[in-house]
């Protein structure tokens, strides 16, 4: 009996000293996934005084290919995407027929659409990581001048939302719907030449 007990004992200890932590598991989900499809709707709060009252809704859809690339497309109410091969990261406003572009920096790596695009080897170094009710929240260790708080929540390795807190206290909340993963996606479609007439900034 002593044996037995013994032999269970040892095997608990063994198995708590290799549970994943939460930002393991999550490493292990965003490591999964290597294309993402999906729709998405967006809803944008103010500061925490303003309570729950809406300021801006749109949606779109999004398309990120590791690692690096991603297409983040606002069709309603304005069209507006963000385009990135992995080194260009291209802000293109149809309506206005402006375009702001940038190179991809070191900096970028804890904004939430370069975690869901790169292969995030070490998580745990860019950020604290908990889970809750489902939840993953990521709270950056430094670097970012504007996030505070990205959480997460998955069907399987499917996203299905997102919340997006920055430091002025304004929330945005993002639903996912029509999700499809690890399908082949044509680089083309994270490469943007802007068309005739559009101002660029630089």
């Amino acid at each position: 009996m002593k044996t037995i007990f013994t032999s269970l004992l040892t095997f608990f200890l063994v198995s708590l000293a290799w549970a994943a932590t939460p930002g393991q598991e999550l490493q292990k989900i965003l490591n999964s996934v290597e294309t993402i499809q999906a729709n998405f709707t967006q809803k944008n709060y103010a500061g925490s005084k303003s309570g729950n009252k809406v300021i801006r809704s749109s949606q779109g859809t999004l398309a990120i290919k590791k690692p690096g690339k991603f297409r983040w497309d606002i069709t309603s109410p304005s069209k507006v995407s963000m385009i990135s091969n992995g080194k260009l990261v291209w802000i293109y406003d149809k309506n206005l027929k402006q375009a702001t572009v940038k190179k991809v920096s070191k900096n970028s790596d804890t904004s939430p659409v370069m975690v869901l695009s790169n292969r995030i080897r070490l998580l745990g170094n860019y950020f604290h990581v908990w889970q809750k009710n489902g939840w993953y929240y990521l709270n950056p260790k430094y670097g970012n001048d504007d996030l505070k708080q990205v959480q997460l929540k998955f069907n399987g390795n499917r996203l299905s939302k997102m919340w997006i807190f920055d430091k002025l206290g304004q929330r945005s909340y993002l639903q996912f719907s029509n999700v499809r993963i690890n399908q082949k996606l044509a680089d083309g479609q994270f490469n943007f030449r802007p068309p005739k007439g559009v101002d660029i900034i630089r």
